[in-house]
């Protein structure tokens, strides 16, 4: 795998890690408030 892959994936991944905690802070937020 190229140098340049391995760092897109890297990136989509942490991308998407970062999108599904935004995601259940956001469904949190009511239910706790």
């Amino acid at each position: 795998m190229k140098q340049s892959a391995a760092k897109s994936l890297g990136v989509a991944a942490l991308g998407a890690a970062f999108a599904a905690a935004g995601a259940g802070a956001a469904n949190a937020a009511p239910a706790v408030a």
